[in-house]
């Protein structure tokens, strides 16, 4: 399903909330608050709101060598975020292909023209059920009665060198499941939830490759600095890695790239 135009009374209760959210996520945005912490603070606040959440998911691709992805789980009964580094290989990418967030990214590639944010909504329970997941499946059978699911991506129609973007999902075991308000709510905050959470992951990029090239305090350097001590540093021609800059870097810098997180992008559910 495609993304539309939200009609919003902001003199409202739903509307108050989402200001309150949008303030909330700005202000997170500008502190560097970690993807877990805010996705954490972001579930309890959704709770705080009205929204009947059990579970909670939001997941982002990387351009690590290692890591395929990262993901953040947080559950109700936990009332805390569970985060899961998903290694890279055959498992990994099928499993996003098999997945809501894997149609979702197909779905926005495949249309020409239109919103690059898409979303779905699948009953999990009684007549109007939906399983055709296997992620919803096992949400089901844990006793989940609700579903849906949005992929915010970046840069303008989905600029793929913007990465494929955040994937969120949410589930509610709730009988009657999700009412029109708290998807509108969802819908509403999750852009700026995502944008706050790409401000943390530049800043873990720009850091990252800093501390691979530079040391470990390069961010408290200045940037002649910086950039006099890359060109010392510097021994080769480029190595191929697509960060690299054209200069290869010293054993150090390619362990420190090795543990440095790189570009948001999305995950598998």
């Amino acid at each position: 399903m495609q993304g539309s135009p939200l009609s919003i009374d902001y003199d409202g209760i739903v509307g108050r909330r989402i200001i309150d959210l949008h303030v909330w996520a700005v202000r997170e945005g500008l502190l560097g608050t970690a993807a877990a912490e805010l996705f954490d603070g972001f579930c309890r606040r959704l709770i705080a709101a009205g929204v009947p959440l059990w579970r909670g998911y939001a997941a982002m691709r990387t351009l690590h060598p290692q890591w395929g992805g990262y993901t953040y789980t947080w559950r109700r009964e936990l009332d805390a975020i569970e985060p899961e580094q998903i290694e890279r290989g055959e498992d990994y990418e099928e499993s996003v292909s098999n997945s809501p967030f894997g149609h979702l990214i197909n779905e926005s590639i495949a249309q020409s023209g239109g919103a690059s944010w898409r979303h779905l909504r699948r009953r999990l329970a009684g007549p109007a059920a939906r399983l055709d997941f296997p992620i919803l499946e096992q949400l089901a059978a844990a006793g989940a009665t609700d579903y849906f699911a949005e992929v915010v991506r970046f840069g303008a129609k989905g600029d793929a060198s913007r990465g494929t973007g955040i994937g969120y999902s949410f589930a509610t075991d709730r009988s009657q499941g999700f009412d029109e308000d708290n998807l509108r709510l969802l819908q509403a905050v999750l852009p700026i939830v995502s944008l706050a959470m790409m401000s943390h992951a530049s800043h873990i990029i720009a850091s990252g490759l800093l501390q691979a090239y530079l040391g470990g305090d390069a961010g408290q350097r200045s940037m002649p600095a910086r950039c006099s001590a890359a060109r010392s540093r510097a021994s080769a021609p480029c190595c191929g890695s697509p960060t690299c800059g054209g200069l290869r870097s010293s054993p150090t810098a390619r362990r420190g790239w090795r543990s440095s997180h790189c570009s948001m992008k999305c995950s598998r559910r």
